[in-house]
């Protein structure tokens, strides 16, 4: 008796059950399929729980559930209702771009309002040749908005935009880059103008 092909007979099954996974893709895609409508509407109003309306939409979720129904079928899984499946899957895709996105924009507030170290400041660019203790003490001396916008622009090396960006996540206000650019100019020169005062003490 010959033995079994077991490699042959696993893609054989992989393929057939890609082949009912892709049947019933194209039947649900069909225009006068109802739940193809009601799952699109799903989608939408999972976005829209998750505040992802403007991020991502309801296609490019539908594609990425189907990719992995596809990877499920090829390693010869048996998706017993494709329609439910999808619909789990697509909740879950969804939450997990929620968390991703709100991972990211944690990391994103963290850039912008973490401390400096002293060591590591870039004083030259902000005050030629001035000690950095000095520079120090006049910054300590500044508003806390000052300080921050001094901080951003010339010591983390961000743009204007890029301190916009910071500054409306901190403070849940936006400003133009041209505020932000004259705001930072006159307390540059309160920075300058205190550490004079304090050499000259």
């Amino acid at each position: 008796m010959a033995p079994k092909n077991t490699s042959s007979s696993g893609k054989d099954s992989s393929q057939q059950e890609r082949q009912i996974f892709e049947i019933a893709i194209k039947n649900l895609l069909r225009s006068e399929n109802p739940d193809f409508t009601a799952l699109m509407a799903f989608i939408h109003a999972r976005l829209y729980q998750f505040h992802l309306t403007g991020q991502h939409d309801s296609n490019e979720i539908f594609n990425i559930a189907y990719e992995r129904g596809v990877k499920l079928t090829e390693k010869g899984v048996h998706i017993e209702n494709p329609l439910g499946w999808l619909r789990r899957t697509i909740f879950n895709i969804v939450r997990e771009l929620s968390r991703k996105d709100r991972k990211a924009d944690s990391l994103d507030k963290e850039e912008c309002l973490e401390p400096i170290s002293q060591a590591a400041l870039p004083f030259e660019t902000l005050v030629q040749g001035e000690a950095v203790t000095s520079v120090h003490a006049a910054l300590a001396q500044l508003s806390e908005v000052d300080r921050e916008l001094l901080e951003l622009r010339y010591l983390q090396g961000k743009s204007w935009l890029e301190v916009g960006q910071c500054v409306a996540i901190a403070s849940k206000t936006k400003q133009t880059e041209a505020t932000l650019r004259q705001r930072g100019h006159r307390a540059l020169r309160r920075l300058r103008a205190i550490y004079r005062d304090l050499s000259d003490a």
